[in-house]
């Protein structure tokens, strides 16, 4: 679990998924989530040079992360790791708070008749390895015991996966088009294989009503 929520993602979630995170006023418009300044040069680059801070298709396909800016996989995986790194002594209060909210989405997603994947998604050696192992076990624990626990989740961990070599990565903790390529395809072939499987429960649950 990654614990640091950037303003511009608090924003987003209120605005394109309806979700309210009790922050600041502030936060409910564009130009004030993030840094004035750089908010201000997105501005003048779409309104004078027509150029979008959109990095996606209309299908949801990230084109930000492209294979010809590829970053060092070394230093990225050093400075990422670090990042995503929570000092231990505030490590408890932050985790329980993640996990309130994991579990409020898995409840609403049981009243809703809505199943959920979770995913950890594919990082590279250097950033894996210089991750604090604690903060990392207790992530991948927490989440494997809430799905093992409810019935309309599953939960794939793509971390360590050998399929993805260095050339599938942006940098140390992103994929590139051809890793995001790769891993929507594996992510699709799981989506199927459920939608199969719920198909066939279902078709029995009807038979066995018909014969009794």
């Amino acid at each position: 679990m990654k614990f640091k929520i950037s303003l511009r993602t608090i924003k987003g979630l209120k605005y394109y998924y309806g979700i309210s995170t009790n922050e600041s006023y502030w936060n409910n418009f564009e130009i004030f989530s993030g840094k004035l300044p750089n908010n201000i040069s997105r501005a003048k680059a779409y309104l004078f040079k027509q150029r979008t801070d959109v990095t996606c298709t209309e299908l949801g396909f990230g084109t930000a992360y492209n294979s010809k800016d590829s970053k060092d996989l070394i230093e990225t995986g050093k400075t990422a790791a670090k990042r995503h790194t929570i000092e231990l002594d505030n490590n408890q209060f932050i985790f329980s708070k993640n996990i309130k909210t994991v579990n409020s989405i898995i409840e609403f997603s049981k009243n809703h008749n809505i199943k959920i994947i979770f995913i950890t998604c594919p990082a590279y050696s250097t950033y894996r390895e210089n991750l604090n192992p604690i903060q990392l076990d207790n992530s991948l624990n927490i989440i494997k015991q809430l799905s093992a626990k409810n019935k309309n989740t599953t939960y794939y961990n793509f971390l360590t996966d050998k399929t993805f070599i260095a050339d599938d990565y942006y940098d140390a903790d992103h994929l590139n088009e051809i890793g995001a390529k790769k891993l929507t395809l594996k992510i699709d072939s799981i989506i199927n294989n459920i939608e199969s499987t719920n198909v066939q429960q279902s078709f029995v649950k009807k038979a066995g009503s018909v014969l009794k």
